[in-house]
């Protein structure tokens, strides 16, 4: 038998009041009411809260048992989902990654230039986004500005990036993390937007006569095609 709005509002004594397909309202023994709904999942049963009454309507409560009946049909865990932790930002992730890692580090000047160099170069494109929102176009934002010119600095910046990824994909917050996989891939997408540019600029040169190619050149503009590996571009797994 199903519940109404108006039995709902009028019920009063303890128990459990069932309005069909597992959603129920529980009454305590001090009188206050909410929703649980109860179903099976991997072959438990589990009884999930969803909320009191009358912050939660009825028909709110129907809503939300649809919700999770749908996730148990899609072969999801709603009750597992419902646990986990928020997905932290880069920047909440790079701050655990360092207080968890002080300890170990002997040397304060080291412990501080850490998240110092994330704090400067990385912070200002990625400190708010979420980890499993992070792809690779963002970590290029990050690196292929001081790639030339700060080439160590670059990669320190990479490097602890990465152990910041691993310590993500260790806590559940993404699947799976590659780390060489990432590093060509990065030096290759820099690789490219290097070649670009130097081929635009000779380009530039020859055209508008801006500046006459001096001898110690060496080169005319290559075509691209001559330049790039064969072998395709390898895609990132885990970091989308």
């Amino acid at each position: 038998m199903t519940l109404s709005a108006t039995k709902v509002k009028a019920l009063q004594n303890p128990g459990r009041y069932s309005d069909g397909g597992g959603l129920h309202l529980f009454i305590s023994k001090a009188g206050r009411k909410s929703w649980v709904l109860r179903i099976t999942v991997e072959d438990r049963r589990r009884d999930i809260g969803l909320g009191g009454y009358p912050s939660v309507s009825l028909a709110r409560a129907r809503e939300k048992a649809a919700e999770y009946r749908t996730a148990i049909a899609e072969g999801r865990d709603p009750v597992a989902e419902k646990h986990a932790p928020a997905m932290p930002t880069f920047r909440e992730a790079a701050q655990a990654v360092h207080e968890a890692n002080k300890p170990r580090w002997h040397n304060p000047r080291h412990a501080s230039g850490w998240i110092q160099t994330l704090e400067r170069h990385a912070m200002p494109v990625l400190g708010n986004t979420p980890l499993d929102r992070i792809d690779r176009g963002d970590v290029l934002r990050v690196l292929t500005p001081i790639w030339t010119s700060r080439r160590e600095t670059a990669r320190r910046v990479r490097q602890r990036m990465r152990t910041i990824f691993r310590w993500a994909m260790a806590h559940g917050f993404i699947e799976s993390f590659n780390g060489k996989l990432w590093d060509e891939l990065l030096d290759r997408e820099i690789f490219y937007t290097m070649l670009e540019l130097r081929v635009l600029t000779e380009w530039y040169r020859q055209t508008f006569n801006w500046v006459r190619p001096h001898s110690s050149l060496g080169y005319r503009a290559p075509a691209p095609e001559t330049l790039l590996p064969a072998d395709p571009v390898p895609v990132l797994v885990g970091v989308t």
